[in-house]
């Protein structure tokens, strides 16, 4: 596969302009020096934290649905995700180049474990979803990375986002299935990036993490639509602290959904959405049968105290 080693810094005058025209030429922008160390070090120690241990009974922790990653709600992480992701330069970008108001998606850290495995195809987002699926553009994704990238990055079929939309192709997901598949996969390159990078793409174009890959990466994940064809409602309710609204602009405030609804509930997200997972059913029974022991245990103690007690 070939490597996508461009970026454009934050530092040089006009970089907003440029962004966006590689956005249009290629589907694909990586714009480097928009975050400080020291935030990424906080958000890094966060992210570090909350993989170490699965979220069971309360507890801060991971969730997952299979062998291949975890994943965490991305506003929760730290304060600071609210600072990037609503970047008003970054806001400005997408809204340029949509050429009208957007609202968040979704949001969430992905922790690919490198299993080696293909468990996802490069897709696109077809805008099935939508109120109607337009020819334009109609939303943008946006990525994280939490460290150094190469092997196992994210992928973009480059200037796929550019490929003609008929009756037939609309609303094919996967890259395998379409009918320019040999010509989109010659086109795919590995978006390598430097810790802290921001990576936009239009999200009607080709893209997902390399795989296979022994490679593990952590990123975070989220995605912006065109508010008209959403109908001024997220693609899932998200979970955000609400001390961590204080001090954003009436912008952030729109982009970020405060008066918009949801197109999906919480519990149905595919964060959550694990009722059929056998792996929840088998410690769900662990636990309660731990917690059955300790509850006859404790009692067992207590009646052996009374006992003694009412010896002496």
């Amino acid at each position: 596969m070939k490597n996508f080693d461009s970026h454009i810094s934050s530092k040089n005058q006009d970089w907003e302009k440029v962004a966006k025209s590689q956005l249009s030429e290629q589907g694909v922008v990586v714009i480097r020096d928009l975050i400080s160390f020291s935030d990424l070090e906080k958000i890094n120690e966060k992210v570090d934290n909350i993989l170490k241990q699965p979220s069971l009974l309360g507890n801060i922790g991971y969730y997952q649905k299979d062998p291949y990653k975890k994943l965490y709600d991305g506003f929760l992480i730290h304060e600071k995700i609210i600072d990037i992701f609503l970047n008003e330069k970054i806001i400005r970008i997408i809204e340029n180049y949509l050429k009208d108001e957007i609202l968040i998606n979704e949001i969430f850290l992905k922790n690919d474990l490198g299993s080696n495995t293909k468990y996802f195809p490069y897709h696109r987002h077809t805008g099935a979803d939508l109120i109607k699926i337009p020819n334009h553009p109609f939303g943008c994704g946006m990525a994280l990375y939490l460290h150094d990238t190469e092997s196992g990055a994210f992928c973009y079929s480059i200037e796929s986002h550019k490929t003609k939309s008929t009756e037939e192709t609309r609303e094919i997901f996967s890259i395998y299935e379409h009918p320019e598949s040999k010509n989109l996969i010659k086109k795919l390159s590995r978006i390598n990036g430097k810790q802290g990078d921001i990576i936009l793409f239009d999200e009607k174009g080709f893209h997902g993490p390399e795989q296979p890959t022994k490679t593990p990466r952590k990123i975070i994940l989220s995605g912006f639509q065109l508010k008209k064809y959403t109908n001024n409602k997220t693609r899932t309710e998200i979970p955000v602290l609400i001390s961590n609204l204080s001090g954003l602009s009436d912008k952030q405030k729109d982009v970020i959904g405060i008066n918009s609804g949801s197109r999906g509930t919480f519990e149905s997200y595919h964060l959550r959405n694990l009722n059929n997972n056998l792996v929840i059913d088998h410690f769900s029974k662990l636990i309660s049968k731990k917690y059955n022991y300790i509850d006859k245990k404790t009692n067992f103690i207590n009646r052996i105290k009374n006992k003694f007690e009412n010896i002496f």
